[in-house]
């Protein structure tokens, strides 16, 4: 059988995001990461799997490029994209998020279907983050399938690969191979440093996770990654390998069985999401004090997960906060 691979991007903008900054421009994100990723996959027609949050809709609808969205939309009824469901305002999937995710759950799946005219049966929780509670609330949507990281502690180690089973399926992504392309020690400049992935792929008999930020590709001021995207493909098709879809795998029989899932996110804990006692006091008051009047407004400016990481710590947080009466 051909080496199969299940090639996964999660597409995500926050809503202050929209707009143009002194230090963002969403149009050259656009002209950089988006459109030409976009233009790559249609050029290619190979299987991918995207999660395209419902945020990005206004984001390309204001920056006159809903013509992305199109393209992958078009692609979705070629049978090349398959869409799966996720948060609509990326609110991690644990339960310290409770009031607000059959919202963000059902407002994510309302704008697949609608949008794509597409029906998700696979779940994506933001950042990989799940506790003991996601996979019977990502059931109860009637979802068949979740991705989770596949390292510690659900796993051995993170080169987990195939399809495991427990009350629905379980799509194990490879933490070491997806990072090859996400975190190059040195870029990329030749097929030569396409290498190390192409080895392990050879040397498994499971289909292989690989999962990343869409950004990733041109998105972070490293242009070299979208010709590392474009080149693995071109190499992986050389070699007869198959793209697939989560759905191609969903009935077929589970490699192993887990016991019972264990919280956990793509690094393996919560530890990033952690660091900033300021901002977890603000998000547990919005909680808190949340409303029907108040819901949406925090929902789509304080509760996303990137709030909460080390790495998005911006001021406009506060700004959004103030404004919902949750900070000082």
């Amino acid at each position: 059988m051909a080496k199969r691979i299940v090639w996964f991007e999660h597409m995500y903008q926050p809503s202050w995001n929209f707009v143009q900054r002194q230090d963002w421009d969403p149009k050259q994100m656009i002209d950089e990461c988006y459109r030409p990723n976009a233009l790559l996959m249609k050029k290619l027609g190979v299987k991918i799997n995207l999660n395209i949050t419902q945020t990005m809709y206004e984001f390309f609808k204001r920056n006159n490029a809903l013509d992305v969205l199109e393209i992958y939309k078009e692609l979705a009824h070629q049978g090349k994209v398959e869409l799966v469901g996720s948060t609509a305002h990326h609110v991690l999937a644990i339960q310290r998020f409770s009031k607000v995710l059959q919202d963000e759950i059902r407002d994510q799946h309302q704008f697949i279907t609608l949008y794509f005219g597409k029906e998700p049966a696979v779940f994506f929780p933001p950042e990989m983050a799940i506790d003991q509670d996601t996979e019977n609330l990502v059931a109860s949507h009637g979802y068949k399938g979740m991705i989770v990281s596949g390292g510690t502690p659900n796993f051995a180690g993170w080169e987990t690969t195939g399809v495991f089973e427990n009350r629905i399926k379980i799509f194990a992504h490879n933490g070491i191979l997806s990072g090859q392309f996400s975190f190059p020690v040195n870029g990329f400049h030749s097929d030569h440093d396409l290498d190390l992935v192409l080895r392990k792929i050879e040397e498994y008999q499971l289909p292989v996770l690989l999962a990343f930020d869409h950004e990733s590709f041109g998105g972070y001021r490293n242009p070299q990654m979208l010709q590392m995207k474009a080149r693995f493909f071109a190499l992986a098709k050389g070699k007869g390998w198959e793209f697939v879809h989560f759905a191609d795998l969903l009935d077929e029989p589970a490699y192993g069985k887990i016991p019972g899932l264990k919280a956990t996110t793509w690094v393996g804990d919560f530890s990033k999401w952690d660091k900033m006692a300021d901002r977890n006091a603000a998000i547990d008051k919005a909680l808190q004090e949340m409303t029907p009047e108040n819901a949406f407004f925090l929902r789509k400016w304080v509760l996303p997960s990137c709030h909460l990481h080390v790495d998005y710590a911006t001021d406009l947080f506060w700004d959004y906060a103030k404004q919902a009466g949750v900070a000082a």
